[in-house]
């Protein structure tokens, strides 16, 4: 299922909703990480940090003063948020089972081939 949240107040939606703690993540933090060419060109890798994610909010480059667009509406709609959730029914198999390809196949992990690629 495909959920998309267009978000004016990014900062609050990250600090509140993107790394908050829930049943799923079982008091660890839940953090990303930079993927893409626009974060390629804007120089982000890695773990997603509070720093670099409100510069963004903000229009300005990570790291600089640089703006990175040319206006700054007080309203923009600063991004979207989009949220890619399997069916209940697979967290209930896998919570059952403990089967380790239900779980890699949730996170998007390859099992090798039986020639090992």
């Amino acid at each position: 299922m495909l959920r998309v949240i267009a978000s004016r107040n990014a900062k609050e939606y990250f600090a509140e909703s993107l790394k908050r703690e829930d049943y799923y993540s079982e008091g660890q933090e839940v953090s990303g990480d930079w993927n893409g060419l626009a974060a390629e060109r804007l120089g982000l890798s890695g773990a997603v940090t509070t720093a670099a994610f409100e510069s963004l909010c903000d229009n300005q480059k990570p790291g600089t003063d640089e703006r990175l667009t040319q206006r700054n509406k007080s309203n923009r709609t600063v991004g979207y948020d989009f949220n890619f959730h399997c069916p209940k029914s697979v967290s209930v198999a896998y919570e059952f089972t403990q089967d380790e390809r239900i779980l890699g196949a949730v996170q998007n992990v390859r099992e090798p081939d039986h020639a090992g690629n």
